[in-house]
């Protein structure tokens, strides 16, 4: 799958999540730029004071929009989310290499 494909995927998925109506006051942000900037947050590693020149969005807007697009994300993923039980694994390693584990995470 290509990466706009992708994007239109899972944009469609969580578009109904994640899309505001505007108001008198100021036009929402659309859906595909939610979507963008959640997904370009974690992968350029930029903070959310360098992220607010790119997109001309306040910091505190831009914090809203990521919790709010990862949550609809992994809500509408969570069946394709894998994951794994890391307590439950870590309880079975001896003392020490749990000691050596803890620091190395």
């Amino acid at each position: 799958m290509d990466e706009a494909a992708f994007d239109n995927n899972l944009l469609e998925l969580i578009r109904p999540k994640i899309e505001k109506q505007d108001t008198v006051i100021r036009k929402a942000i659309p859906a595909s730029p939610r979507l963008s900037i959640t997904l370009r947050y974690p992968a350029s590693g930029m903070d959310l004071e360098d992220l607010k020149f790119m997109c001309a969005i306040a910091p505190q807007t831009l914090e809203q929009i990521i919790m709010e697009t990862c949550e609809s994300v992994i809500e509408a993923l969570k069946e394709n989310i894998q994951y794994h039980d890391f307590g439950l694994w870590i309880s079975s390693v001896d003392a020490p290499d749990r000691f050596a584990l803890s620091i190395a995470l």
